[in-house]
């Protein structure tokens, strides 16, 4: 009995630790899982539309149909549902409160109320193709442009839209007016197409031997428009005709903004060029902190400018270089 009992007391360590382990393989182990929050500004994200309507509000619209707002300049952000998965290629807006987005497979999705709720809007072409532009006119009508010749125009702030002109076989990329009557759309092969009537006639021209991707309106009847290559064309006269301005570079530029007669356009590979209407100059511009691509979206609002594509951020102007401000996620 006593050679038992000691058989077991030096055993015992033993059993104790192998039904230790015996009840870990029994209890069923279950992961401990966190969510975590996917940032509103993510790194997968491709912005391609910008707006800012009020001061300190800020709409991006991108990839897969996001939407993002920032009620405080771009310091905080927040995701809003667009009602679309597909590429949002342009937002305008006419207040903090009205705005429209438009994208693939003829997309168009209007907010009545900041953006907490965004509706599709129906409109009246059979086959919807990829919209690529959209801007105000003097009027506060909104003009939208895509594939296929694809012209619109909105009388009601994106309730309704009507078809402004006969569809053709050549991508329209980019839209702008001077005022209510005077305006230009840009596109594919370096083609124009000019109004002085308020978009009811439109006259074709040649403005560039290569395709034109975005254009904007500096003041007055004068404009400009950018393109692959680093193409840069001026108008003086509405979009009726257009003059090449030599450009520092071969990359492809993707967005143009203008003021006061002073245009900056970004494009591929951190490019960025600025110029003057009346010189008809463009000179590279040395940029800090500066990220890869913009894609397709730039803006001025205030004294910086807002560049939105494979990353968004704050241009602000230097002494001697501009630099890039991340917005944070």
């Amino acid at each position: 009995m006593r050679r038992a009992l000691g058989l077991l007391a030096k055993a015992g360590p033993f059993l104790i630790i192998a039904g230790l382990i015996g009840a870990v393989f029994a209890v069923k182990l279950e992961p401990v899982v966190h969510a975590v929050a996917e940032p509103a500004l993510a790194p997968r994200d491709l912005f391609l539309g910008a707006a800012a309507p009020a001061d300190g509000v800020l709409w991006l619209a991108g990839s897969e149909g996001k939407i993002v707002r920032s009620d405080d300049g771009g310091r905080s952000w927040q995701v809003q549902r667009s009602g679309t998965t597909g590429m949002l290629q342009a937002i305008v807006a006419w207040s903090a409160s009205e705005g429209v987005a438009v994208g693939a497979d003829g997309a168009v999705v209007a907010t009545r109320d900041g953006g907490a709720a965004w509706r599709r809007v129906s409109l009246p072409i059979d086959k919807p193709h990829r919209l690529l532009a959209a801007a105000l006119d003097g009027a506060g009508r909104l003009w939208v442009a895509g594939e296929m010749g694809t012209l619109l125009v909105s009388a009601d702030r994106g309730g309704s839209f009507a078809v402004a002109a006969a569809p053709r076989d050549v991508g329209l990329n980019g839209i702008a007016f001077a005022d209510a009557a005077t305006g230009w759309v840009v596109g594919e092969f370096g083609e124009a197409r000019a109004t002085t009537d308020g978009g009811r006639t439109w006259t074709t021209v040649e403005a560039a031997p290569r395709s034109l991707t975005a254009t904007a309106a500096c003041g007055g009847a004068t404009g400009v428009a950018v393109g692959l290559e680093g193409t840069v064309v001026l108008t003086a006269d509405g979009g009726a005709s257009w003059t090449p301005v030599a450009t520092p570079t071969r990359e492809p530029l993707f967005a143009v903004t203008c003021a006061d007669g002073r245009w900056t356009a970004v494009g591929d590979r951190g490019a960025v060029l600025a110029g003057t209407i009346k010189a008809g100059d463009a000179h590279a511009v040395p940029l800090a902190g500066g990220v890869p691509a913009w894609r397709a979206a730039l803006l001025r609002v205030g004294d910086r400018l807002l560049a939105a594509g494979a990353g968004a951020g704050w241009i602000a102007a230097g002494h001697d270089t501009h630099r890039f401000i991340p917005f944070p996620g």
